[in-house]
């Protein structure tokens, strides 16, 4: 069975993405019916006028539920694959946290309802097949991510995160997470004099977590805005919601950094970003 054949023609049916790989089909309390519905109901509570607020402004432009990010698995070794548990686990901490944080900062005494509704609807659908996807490169995932959009009627990018973007993790991606802080404060705290670049930390080299995003739109020779634009960005492992949030607003392109020189590496890291030569 290929990838492609693996999916649901049922994915999508009032607001509702599922795929076969999950072991059931995703559902929530509050989820009874088409996203029309929960946004009636949703309106006539105050938390739902707080516009600046982050989990509010994703919520109003939620098109279907779980929400999260399509995962490209890429590197499969022995050490990985006693590590990609752990190495996904820390991932949906740091969303987590994340979500949470600025609720924590910005709104201690109101109702934490949309950060929380907002964890418990995040689910990421993760490849991970040796056979198709080791070694793999960004065009070919960018490919296959376009189809899978495509397959669930999502091809016109209103699908948000899910269609804006996919995510690849490969063996420095995975090296770069299993090695990070455990507690997410503690890396979005860092700072040091060149922000991202390698640290020490118990006499280990590191960097700040990341994963690499895709972006399904771009095509190769094309003239784009962002200088030095190749189609993928990495971004901070604190940063994902935050990417995820943008992506109801801007494309990948637009949320990159400039690319000068062309040999450098582009990390978004929910500002006007930096960037990286390893």
């Amino acid at each position: 069975m290929t990838q492609q054949e693996g999916y649901s023609s049922d994915a999508l049916q009032e607001g509702n993405l599922h795929h076969p790989s999950w072991p059931e089909r995703w559902s929530h309390p509050e989820f009874t019916g088409p996203l029309r519905d929960l946004r009636k109901r949703w309106c006539e509570q105050p938390w739902y006028k707080h516009n600046t607020r982050r989990s509010v402004r994703f919520i109003k432009w939620l098109s279907c539920l779980p929400w999260g990010f399509v995962i490209y698995r890429t590197v499969y070794t022995a050490e990985s694959d006693r590590l990609w548990s752990s190495c996904l686990a820390k991932i949906d901490r740091y969303v987590h946290w994340s979500i949470g944080n600025f609720y924590e900062k910005r709104y201690p005494d109101s109702d934490p309802f949309p950060e929380k509704f907002v964890q418990e609807t995040y689910k990421n659908l993760v490849f991970a097949d040796r056979e198709r996807w080791e070694g793999a490169s960004l065009e070919q995932i960018r490919a296959d991510f376009k189809q899978y959009s495509e397959s669930l009627g999502m091809e016109d990018g209103s699908h948000i995160p899910w269609s804006q973007a996919c995510l690849v993790i490969d063996e420095s991606c995975l090296n770069s997470i299993v090695s990070a802080f455990e507690d997410p404060e503690e890396s979005a705290n860092w700072g040091g004099p060149q922000r991202g670049f390698v640290i020490e930390k118990g006499g280990y080299i590191m960097l700040k977590p990341f994963v690499v995003m895709v972006d399904p739109t771009f095509e190769p020779g094309e003239s784009y805005d962002t200088p030095g634009y190749q189609g993928y960005m990495r971004v901070e492992l604190d940063d994902i919601w935050e990417a995820a949030v943008q992506l109801c607003l801007s494309t990948v392109q637009e949320m990159c950094p400039n690319v000068t020189p062309a040999d450098m590496i582009p990390v978004y890291d929910g500002g006007s970003g930096y960037l990286v030569n390893v």
